[in-house]
């Protein structure tokens, strides 16, 4: 019956236009500083912060919009299954788990954050060709091949990773789906501890290349705003802790 009232909610969820401009709105300055022309950071130094959270674990997930129609490997279970396993694996810096998360076609992986989450990576300061905008340094870290992203957990960073929604785009287009998600980024711990609101995009590989399922394109943004966007996905009955997942008509 829960069920049944998430999807009959879905009629008056909002656009998912509205996650498209949010999305334009906070990756921006990413795009400003090269972010999307191919820069790879790299971690180390006085920038280095605790270890990440060994206990990290993979969320629950619940589902409040399917689509029958879709490829077994595209809906949004096992969209949904794959990245908590890998936002778990890269709070933890849990090498085998990305290994196994990023194999097959792999294309980027990228994080930018505001300088004070030390957490996300290396300090990226303006160049002077920059474009207009790009006038704050920022944390940032961009790999195009899966050696330079699996380098990202070679360091211990001391951020937990936790996904709140993330919506499944249409359907397949090469044997990828699109992703767009958002969630929380914690780091330190006691009186340093600070939250930060995350959310980004991505492409999965449903499977259908013969490699299984696995994430060609993760990129993420980290901000200091208060609590999430308004959520897009059916409301869950019960949704504490765990990843709320729905799939949306383009």
């Amino acid at each position: 019956m829960a069920r049944r009232k998430a999807h009959a909610a879905s009629d008056r969820r909002q656009p998912v236009g509205r996650r498209h401009v949010l999305l334009s709105q906070v990756l921006g300055p990413l795009v400003a500083l090269g972010m999307v022309g191919g820069l790879v950071g790299c971690g180390g130094g006085a920038d280095r912060a605790n270890p990440g959270p060994a206990h990290a674990q993979p969320q629950g997930v619940v589902v409040t919009k399917d689509n029958p129609d879709l490829p077994t490997g595209c809906r949004p279970l096992p969209i949904g299954r794959l990245a908590v396993t890998f936002s778990a694996a890269l709070s933890r810096g849990d090498h085998p788990t990305l290994e196994r998360v990023w194999r097959g076609r792999f294309k980027w992986f990228s994080v930018g954050g505001p300088r004070s989450a030390r957490s996300i990576g290396p300090l990226i300061r303006p160049r002077r060709d920059s474009p207009r905008g790009a006038t704050r340094a920022i944390r940032a870290f961009r790999a195009e091949n899966r050696h330079d992203a699996l380098g990202y957990a070679d360091h211990p960073r001391g951020f937990e990773m936790h996904l709140a929604e993330l919506t499944v785009n249409g359907r397949p287009h090469g044997g990828d789906v699109d992703a767009s998600y958002m969630g929380r980024w914690r780091e330190g711990v006691g009186a340093k501890a600070r939250t930060y609101r995350l959310v980004g995009k991505g492409a999965v590989n449903c499977g259908r290349h013969g490699d299984g399922p696995s994430i060609r394109v993760w990129t993420m943004s980290v901000n200091g705003a208060r609590g999430l966007p308004p959520p897009i996905c059916p409301k869950a009955s019960d949704s504490r802790g765990r990843l709320v997942v729905c799939w949306m008509r383009q």
